[in-house]
């Protein structure tokens, strides 16, 4: 029999939900000694737990909850490298990915509830959704469920959540130890995430003993699109352009003008 987990079919086997036996599979404590047992004995008859060993998935498909942004390379490349990633990563175990967009706040919470309580959604990944509504929801559900970048005050859920006030200091450091010193930060504020990575960048620039000036130092830009950073850029570029001709033109202006 092939060892890759079939969690639908334990479950059948023993009775117990696909939650539960995905539960006492994760090592997790909110389960009842007799379900462990049944769970852990049919999944040794089926020969799982040797797959485990071996370092098979515990899920055969799971869904990631992302912003729509999430899905589409140009308008936020982070995010939808993130899948991109899972997506390898799942690859090797034969793990079906589906993807849902979701807003950050405000979420549709029937819509999250119906994808959740499909029959082959055995686990969850968040992706950048801060609701709260949401992640209770999660949590109510019972299902293995991780959060990447998210903001979870309650912190009930297991959570993956970069340190993005360093991530902008190293990356100014890094410049900076370049010998690059005129450095222009084109960010789009919309997400606390990139306040904190603004705030990381405004450090660096003082360990340097430098004063960080926004109209100077700083372009902000209205999304996470790489249409719009382009637009942005070509626009800071081309006003730059036209100073420097007016003041060249007043530099030559000064120096030879009658009189002087």
């Amino acid at each position: 029999m092939d060892k890759k987990l079939k969690i639908a079919e334990i479950a059948s086997r023993t009775g117990m939900s696909a939650s539960t036996v995905s539960r006492v599979l994760a090592g997790k404590a909110n389960t009842s000694e007799k379900a462990r047992r049944a769970v852990l004995t049919c999944a040794r008859d089926m020969g799982v737990l040797e797959g485990i060993a071996a370092g098979r998935m515990l899920l055969n498909s799971l869904v990631v909850f992302a912003p729509q942004r999430a899905f589409d390379e140009r308008s936020d490349i982070y995010y939808y490298r993130v899948i991109q990633s899972i997506h390898h990563a799942l690859a090797a175990h034969e793990v079906r990915l589906r993807t849902c967009a979701l807003e950050e706040n405000d979420s549709d919470a029937n819509q999250f509830l119906a994808r959740m309580n499909e029959p082959e959604t055995e686990a969850a990944i968040l992706l950048g959704i801060d609701d709260p509504h949401i992640h209770d929801l999660a949590v109510d559900l019972a299902k293995p469920c991780v959060l990447i970048n998210c903001r979870d005050e309650a912190m009930r859920l297991s959570s993956i959540a970069p340190d993005h006030r360093l991530i902008g200091q190293f990356a100014a450091q890094y410049l900076f130890d370049m010998g690059h010193r005129a450095v222009l930060n084109v960010m789009c504020l919309r997400r606390y995430t990139m306040d904190l990575r603004l705030a990381g960048i405004k450090e660096a620039w003082r360990m340097r003993n430098l004063h960080f000036t926004d109209g100077r130092d700083l372009l902000t830009v209205a999304s996470f699109s790489a249409r719009d950073s382009e637009e942005r850029v070509g626009e800071w570029l081309d006003a730059r352009r036209v100073n420097r001709c007016q003041r060249h033109f007043w530099s030559a202006e000064i120096l030879w003008s009658p009189g002087r």
